[in-house]
C-alpha cells in the first residue's frame, strides 16, 4: 500500500475518515492512489454549458479513476457518477429569530 499526495510536496500527508478508507481498499485491492488537494481549474463540481467542472469533470473525462469528497447527490450528477452509501454527514440549519412580540388574534 502506498499513497502519495500532491502537488504539494513541503505538506504533510493528509488524514481523516476518507483517508483511512483508502489506505485499506489500497491494501485490501494492493494498488496505490495519489490524493488532490484541489482540481487543477479550482471548480466543484458543476455542468457548465455541458461540460462538467473540477473532480467531476476529472472523472468524466477519465483523469480519475475515483474521487472521494464531500458531494451532493444532484439528478446531474447520478447521471454521470456511481455514489457509494453515505458514509459522513454535516448538519446545516437554517435560523430565524423569534419575535418578541406575540401577535394576537
Amino acid at each position: 500500500m502506498h499513497n502519495t499526495f500532491s502537488p504539494c510536496s513541503d505538506m504533510t500527508k493528509p488524514a481523516g475518515v476518507a483517508i483511512t478508507m483508502m489506505d485499506e481498499i489500497a491494501g485490501r485491492l494492493n494498488l496505490t492512489y495519489t490524493v488532490q488537494s484541489e482540481p487543477p481549474d479550482g471548480q466543484w463540481a458543476e455542468l457548465v454549458n455541458g461540460s462538467w467542472t473540477g473532480m467531476t469533470g476529472q472523472l468524466v473525462r477519465m483523469e480519475k479513476d475515483t474521487v472521494i469528497n464531500t458531494f451532493a447527490l444532484l439528478y446531474d450528477r447520478l447521471s454521470v457518477m456511481d455514489f457509494s452509501v453515505t458514509f459522513s454527514t454535516d448538519s446545516y440549519s437554517a435560523v430565524l429569530r423569534v419575535s418578541r412580540f406575540k401577535q394576537c388574534g
